[in-house]
């Protein structure tokens, strides 16, 4: 029996992490070497948003390995939980082994499959179309050539030949950060050294320009938000690799120890759940640690100080808020009181 700690599960995320990542930033990566370029600016020419929106093809099925990165944190979540479990016999299994094989085709299991990576996708792609819109919106206030909007929207060829710097993949906070960027370096705007994502290898080039106070090219202002953006994008995927990995593995797990209860080997009045935050090292939610050492029944929600409920750290099955799940590090501890199934 595999022990189930925080530091366990904690390694079993950071395992999982990283082919969310890739899928994410790969979907993101194939939208733009995708992107019609020459019908993007025409469209941008003639003012017309909906042809730019269109033109980029932004899809469902570049998220597929997205998708399927999803199910496997959830599969392997699953895998986490009933390896925790003990193999000897119960007094409630007749006596036999404890039976710990995993359903992942079960109804429920791809209920929560579909409908989670399904909304995941749609919140990407939704944002995508303000991206967008207020990119081109940017733009024409600006004067800008529809060439040089089309190139901010999806990024310039880089030595590889793939596109960097781009906005399509930012949110649409990252991508207005950005913009908020390249008008700094435009205006020789001190402020832009505030930005903790930016490439200190420009400040030199940018701090002799506010000192000469001679504009910077406009080569140099697309290359230093280009690299900007490129930071942005990978903080982007990060962040979800680790709110999704959290999400799904968490869902596996209850998905898991759902499927023993359902088989009648553990009765679910002999499982319970406990809250544990990471403590109070200045990145944990206050509501999650107020949460610390909070115990429910099975299938009862935690309860978060705003009155979020949630099934676990980053569920948002109950409707919990971005402010309750994203880049969570909280711990669910699952507990079965196998002293109370003694005969």
């Amino acid at each position: 029996m595999a022990r189930d700690t925080r530091r366990a599960f904690a390694q079993a995320v950071k395992a999982m992490e990283p082919g969310i990542r890739k899928a994410f930033l790969q979907a993101i990566a194939d939208v733009r070497s995708t992107a019609q370029f020459a019908v993007i600016e025409a469209a941008i020419e003639r003012g017309d948003i909906q042809a730019v929106i269109n033109s980029l093809r932004l899809g469902r099925e570049f998220f597929a390995p997205l998708d399927d990165a999803i199910r496997n944190a959830f599969v392997q979540g699953a895998t986490y939980q009933l390896a925790s479990l003990p193999k000897k016999a119960l007094p409630t299994s007749g006596g036999g082994p404890l039976i710990v094989r995993f359903q992942g085709r079960n109804p429920r299991a791809e209920a929560w499959l579909t409908e989670a990576a399904g909304n995941l996708i749609v919140e990407i792609l939704e944002d995508q179309q303000t991206v967008i819109v207020e990119a081109v919106r940017y733009g024409l206030e600006r004067g800008q050539g529809a060439r040089t909007t089309a190139l901010d929207l999806i990024g310039r060829p880089g030595p590889s030949g793939a596109r960097q710097g781009g906005l399509v993949g930012l949110h649409s906070g990252q991508a207005r950060a950005v913009n908020a960027a390249r008008a700094e370096l435009n205006d020789l705007d001190a402020n832009y050294f505030t930005r903790k994502r930016r490439d200190k290898r420009f400040d030199g080039t940018v701090k002799r320009a506010i000192l000469d106070n001679k504009p910077l090219a406009q080569a140099d202002i697309a290359r230093i938000t280009g690299r900007y953006s490129d930071r942005l994008l990978q903080l982007r995927g990060e962040t979800i690799a680790r709110t999704e990995t959290v999400k799904a593995m968490g869902a596996g797990r209850r998905e898991g120890m759902q499927q023993v209860i359902d088989s009648g080997q553990v009765p679910a009045a002999a499982v319970t759940r406990t809250w544990d935050s990471t403590g109070p090292d200045g990145r944990t939610r206050d509501d999650h640690l107020a949460m610390e050492g909070q115990k429910v029944s099975w299938g009862v929600p935690f309860i978060a100080p705003d009155g979020s409920r949630l099934m676990g750290p980053g569920d948002t099955s109950l409707g919990a808020p971005a402010k309750q799940v994203v880049a969570c590090r909280c711990y669910e501890q699952i507990s079965v009181d196998f002293l109370s199934l003694a005969v």
